[in-house]
Parts: C-alpha cells; structure tokens; sequence
C-alpha cells in the first residue's frame, strides 16, 4: 500500500459487558458463564463509549455473556443515545421481562436481537444447555415485538439444529421479524468439533436462505446469512447481508471491546488477535494506529494460503471470515467455507435442506387417508 493510511472509522461497535452468563450454549466461542477476571468497570465502559463517539460509531452493540446481567446496562445504553449513537441488545431472551423492556424503551435502544437456535424446545434446550429456555426465548422475542422494537432473531447454525430450519421458518414467517443466520464455529469449551456443519452443509444452508428470499417478501421473512456465510457462489443469489462480499471489516469499519477491556477486530475473533487493550494503549490510540489491524488494513492478494491462494476473488475476498477461516485451517488466509471455493472442487452437495424437508412432507401427504 502507499501513500497515507485511510482514516477508518469504527460505524459498528461491539461491546461485551461481561462474560457471566445464565445459560451454557454449546457452541459459544468466549464459553462464557462466569464473568471475567478483571472487567472493566463502570467507569471504564462509559469511556470506552465515548470514545467509540468520537471515534465515529453510528450503532453499538452491547453484548456478553448476557448484558442483562449488568447491573448498569441501562445506563450504558442512554450513554449510546445521548452520544449521539444507536444503542442495540443482543440477549438470550431469559431476562427480557417487562422491567428490561421498559428499560430499553427508556433508553431509545434501536434494535434487539434474541437468540433462538431450534423450532423446538428440544433442540433449543440442548443447545442452550437449560431446560425451559425454548419457551422463554420465544416468548421475548414475541413480546419485544409487542413493544414495538425492530426484533431480529439470531441462529447460530450447527448440525445440532440445521435440519430445524424449515420449522424456524414457519414460526417466524409473518410475525415481522428480522432473521439472521450465522455458522457456529469450532471454538468455545464446550463446543463438539463433530458439530460443524460439512461444507456441503454449508452450502445447503446459503441455498436454503436464498430460497427463503425468492419464496417470501422481505416483509414476511427478511432473512440473510451473517458475515460467515456465503462469498462469490457462481449460482446463487440473495443470500447474505451484502450483495457483494466485500471482505471482513473488522479493524476496517467495526470494534470489538472484550469485557476485560481487549481491543479485537471483531468479538468473534480469538484473544491472540487483540490490537491491544483500553487501558493500554487505550481505544482511540489502538484505533489510529497504523501499525494495527493489518489482517485487514494492509491486506496483500500474496497473504491468502491453501485454497485461496491465487482465488480470483482474493483480492477483494480476503478469504471470508477470519474467525471461521482460523478455527478450520489454522489460518485467518485460507478458508474452505466458502460457496465459490464448494462449487468450483466439485464437492458433493447431496440433498439441500428444503429438498429434505419437501420429501418429509410427500412422505406426509401419502400416509393421509
């Protein structure tokens, strides 16, 4: 690269309030459940806040672990608006009751995301690793629309769950709710490396999102793949959040703040790839740094390994995500979950998902008398 670094700007900050947690999910890469040691307090969090302002973050997401279990999340989340910034909670739905709600009214708290990961208590309830938390969850995301809040529904996609779609669907379908699917990545304490979807799978879930964008209108089902699903399929269209990938933008236009106060492109990326800490060299600091965020800010076509060395797409690719590409290969430059990757090694793609769930339903039809 020559001449000058851009001048980037944070638009999307994560900030994880705390690690502790009222559930055990399988597939949480941070494994939370007990909070870190060190946190940050009080005071440092509503630093890190302004300084987000004034670094030029338009949205933030508080996050953890469970951000309902702050003590001060509702002050956190006026800060956001008072700053001029969008305030957004992502939660597990169990504490969203009516006091949380009204606390995020009060807040001006722009959209709430609650994690649902099986059309049934069963499956939800393994994944979660709670008996009861399938019918808590749904009856939050219900009543976060009751109140009004643009509610997006968030499925973290393993082979725990994949074949639960379909019934996802439906229960979804028409209610006004947002839908993001996302790929549960092989991290976290608790997660089983044998629930990892197959990249066939992989391929099945993009198909099944893009059939879901030609059945539905948006406004009965706006679903899409998160950042790690999709990139540059030869065959397939709408689905992912982007038209065109454009690369990861972690370090680039988002910034993740660990509870403990680590600097990370994104939450979602391991600790060895923090740019360092809030307390030191601080925020602003870490952000304006040249030297840092290299994996994106100074990305060279030469840096892709494995499969995507030489891609075509690489240029502007960057070998998907980062967090999926590691946790599989060892290597944030070589990525195999990817759709054009799938499509052009000729992989065997055997049965989608609605194809899948198309024979249950013949097979359905034929037993009717």
């Amino acid at each position: 690269m020559t001449g000058e670094m851009p001048d980037y700007e944070p638009l999307l900050g994560l900030v994880e309030l705390t690690l502790a947690c009222n559930l055990r999910c399988t597939h949480c890469g941070s494994t939370s459940g007990r909070p870190r040691p060190d946190e940050l307090g009080d005071g440092e969090i509503e630093a890190v806040l302004g300084d987000l302002a004034l670094l030029g973050a338009e949205d933030v997401v508080l996050l953890g672990g469970e951000p309902l279990l702050h003590r001060s999340f509702g002050r956190f989340a006026k800060l956001c608006t008072d700053l001029g910034m969008t305030p957004i909670l992502i939660t597990n739905g169990l504490l969203l009751d009516e006091a949380a709600l009204a606390t995020c009214g009060d807040a001006k708290v722009g959209r709430i995301g609650i994690s649902l990961d099986g059309g049934t208590a069963e499956v939800h309830d393994r994944i979660r690793g709670r008996a009861g938390s399938f019918a808590r969850a749904t009856e939050a995301i219900l009543r976060s629309m009751d109140h009004g809040f643009t509610t997006t529904v968030i499925t973290t996609v393993s082979r725990l769950n994949i074949r639960s779609l379909p019934v996802m669907r439906d229960w979804i379908t028409g209610k006004g709710l947002g839908w993001q699917l996302q790929v549960a990545s092989p991290n976290g304490a608790r997660f089983d490396a044998d629930h990892l979807i197959s990249r066939a799978e992989f391929h099945a879930l993009a198909r099944f999102i893009s059939r879901c964008r030609e059945t539905y209108s948006l406004e009965e089902l706006p679903v899409a793949g998160a950042h790690d699903v999709g990139y540059n399929s030869s065959c397939l269209v709408n689905y992912s959040t982007m038209p065109v990938w454009h690369g990861c933008l972690g370090g680039i236009a988002t910034v993740g703040i660990q509870s403990d106060g680590l600097i990370k492109p994104c939450l979602s990326m391991s600790e060895r790839f923090a740019e360092g800490s809030v307390r030191d060299p601080g925020l602003v600091e870490a952000w304006k740094d040249p030297m840092r965020f290299a994996r994106n800010r100074r990305f060279r076509p030469g840096m892709l390994e494995g499969g995507c060395r030489g891609c075509e797409h690489g240029p502007t690719c960057r070998a998907g995500c980062p967090d999926l590409a590691f946790n599989v290969t060892g290597s944030v430059f070589d990525n195999p979950y990817c759709l054009y990757r799938i499509e052009k090694e000729g992989v065997d793609l055997g049965l989608s998902i609605w194809t899948i769930e198309d024979i249950q339903k013949d097979r359905e039809d034929q037993e009717e008398p």
